[in-house]
C-alpha cells in the first residue's frame, strides 16, 4: 500500500534530468551544522586554522558511543578528504613502478589515484554471486605475495557493490597482506551506512598485528551530506606509520585545516546522532522500495544486494542494451544521470550505479522513467 500511494503521487513532479550518479544526498544537512556554519560565518573572519586537540577526541567519541570502538585520539589525523589521503599514503609507501591491489569493480577514482601516482594496478576483482559479490582469496594470495606489490587499498562497505565486509573476511584480507608486508588502506567513508541485519566492522577492531599493518580513513561527509567541506579523519594505530604519514602530509601541505570543515565535524559528531539515525531508517524503506519495484515492474533488470552505502548496483545485462548504449539510453530515455557500471572496472560493464538517498516521489519517478523507457524499447517505438 505504501508503495502504491508513492506511485500516485510521484506524478505531480517533473523533472527533465534526475542526477542519480553523484554519490551524495538529496537532503539538507542537519539544522544544528547550518546554524554553527552560519554563526561562524557571521564572525567574518577566515584566518589560517590549526587541527584542533579536540578534532581527534570528537572522532575518537563517535566510534566509542556508535560502535564500542575505543580508539587512541593521538592515532586520528586529518585529510582534506579520503582520496588526498589515499594519495598520500601510496606517494609515502611505495615507489613508482610498484603494485597497489584494488577489487574491482570498486570506485573510480581508486583506479586513478593508482595510475597518476605512477604505480601499478593489480586486480582482485570480486567475484559475481546470485545477486552479491565475494572475495577470490586465492587470487589475492596470489598478487599479494609478488615482491613488488606494497598497499591493499579496499573499501567497507564496499562502492558500488554495497558489500558490508564480515569481520571474517577483513581478518583473511589483513592476514593476508600482513604476511606479505602489503599496507592495507581502508576507505570507511560509508561506514555508518547499513542495513540490517548486517553491522560494520571498523578495521580498528581487528586483532593488534593486523590493525597495526593498515591505515583507515573516515569522514562525517557520507552520513551528514558535507562532502564539499573537504574533512576527513586518517586513523593509523601504528607510531612508525603515523608518523611518515604525517611528514607525507607535510611535504604535500594537505595537513591545514578548513575551520567550516572542523567545524561541522566536530558539530556532526557530537549533536546529530539522531540524524544518521533517522537517515538509516529512511534509507532502508528506499533501498526496499527499489527491489519491489525491480521485482515487480521491470523483471529484466537485476537490483544487486546493497548492504551497506545508499548506492545501488544494477545489472542491465539483460535488458538487450549493450554497454556502449547504456548512457545514451539513461539519459535520452529514461532522463536519468547515473554512473556507469564500466567507469568501476571491466567487470562493471553492462550495470549502473544508482544512488538512492533521494526523497521518494524522486526516487519512484526515477524507477517508472527507467520502466517506461524499457517498455517503449521493447514494444519498438
Amino acid at each position: 500500500m505504501k508503495l502504491a500511494k508513492e506511485i500516485n503521487e510521484m506524478n505531480q513532479f517533473d523533472f527533465d534530468m534526475i542526477p542519480m550518479w553523484i554519490a551524495d544526498m538529496d537532503f539538507e544537512s542537519p539544522p544544528e551544522i547550518i546554524d554553527a556554519l552560519s554563526n561562524r560565518i557571521n564572525k567574518g573572519v577566515f584566518s589560517y586554522t590549526t587541527i584542533s586537540l579536540s578534532f581527534g577526541h570528537t572522532v575518537s567519541n563517535w566510534l566509542n558511543k556508535r560502535y564500542n570502538i575505543k580508539i587512541d585520539p593521538s592515532w586520528i589525523n586529518f585529510s582534506p578528504g579520503v582520496m588526498p589521503g589515499i594519495s598520500n599514503i601510496i606517494q609515502a609507501f611505495s615507489k613508482m613502478g610498484e603494485g597497489v591491489i584494488i577489487q574491482p569493480p570498486v570506485y573510480y577514482p581508486f583506479f586513478s589515484v593508482v595510475n597518476n601516482n605512477h604505480r601499478v594496478l593489480v586486480f582482485n576483482n570480486l567475484i559475481e554471486t546470485d545477486g552479491s559479490y565475494c572475495i577470490d582469496f586465492a587470487d589475492l594470495r596470489a598478487k599479494a605475495v609478488a615482491s613488488e606489490t606494497k598497499i591493499m587499498i579496499i573499501c567497507n562497505p564496499h562502492n558500488p557493490v554495497g558489500r558490508v565486509w564480515r569481520r571474517d573476511e577483513l581478518e583473511e584480507m589483513g592476514t593476508i597482506c600482513l604476511e606479505n608486508d602489503v599496507l592495507m588502506i581502508v576507505d570507511e567513508i560509508h561506514s555508518d551506512i547499513f542495513y540490517k541485519p548486517f553491522k560494520h566492522v571498523s578495521f580498528m577492531t581487528m586483532p593488534e598485528k593486523i590493525r597495526n599493518n593498515s591505515i583507515v580513513l573516515m569522514s562525517p561527509s557520507k552520513t551528514f551530506n558535507l562532502a564539499g567541506l573537504q574533512t576527513s579523519a586518517v586513523i593509523i594505530s601504528n607510531e612508525r606509520i603515523r608518523k611518515i604519514f604525517c611528514l607525507q602530509s607535510e611535504i604535500t601541505k594537505t595537513n591545514s585545516i578548513n575551520c567550516l570543515g572542523e567545524l561541522a565535524l566536530e558539530t556532526a559528531y557530537n549533536h546529530c546522532e539522531y540524524y544518521a539515525d533517522e537517515l538509516l531508517d529512511y534509507l532502508e524503506i528506499n533501498r526496499q522500495m527499489i527491489y519491489d519495484f525491480i521485482s515487480e515492474q521491470i523483471p529484466t533488470i537485476k537490483a544487486f544486494n546493497s548492504e551497506g552505502t545508499y548506492l545501488m548496483w544494477i545489472d542491465m545485462r539483460s535488458t538487450g542494451i549493450s554497454n556502449d548504449e547504456i548512457e545514451v539510453f539513461m539519459i535520452n530515455n529514461a532522463k536519468i544521470a547515473v554512473d556507469l557500471g564500466e567507469w568501476f572496472g571491466e567487470t562493471g560493464k553492462g550495470f549502473i550505479r544508482l544512488n538512492f538517498a533521494f526523497p521518494r516521489s524522486i526516487l519512484m519517478k526515477a524507477l517508472f522513467n527507467i520502466k517506461h523507457a524499457l517498455d517503449e524499447r521493447m514494444s519498438g517505438k
